[in-house]
């Protein structure tokens, strides 16, 4: 987060004993403002920018 803009400008994703750092313009944002979207691995604690079966097994599309 930037003190001066208050923009965000890096998200940590936590991915079990280590993580990453993601760039705002690469991260979704929930209708496009400020609140930037991650995904929760199946049975596990682990935090991903995207959606796949690599993390969750099988994905599911939405009705």
């Amino acid at each position: 987060m930037s003190n001066l803009s208050g923009r965000l400008q890096r998200t940590y994703l936590s991915q079990h004993s280590r993580g990453s750092w993601i760039n705002a313009p690469e991260m979704k944002f929930h209708g496009g403002r400020n609140k930037p979207v991650a995904y929760a691995s199946l049975n596990g604690h682990a935090m991903f920018r995207v959606v796949s079966a690599e993390y969750l097994k099988e994905v599911e599309e939405p009705a």
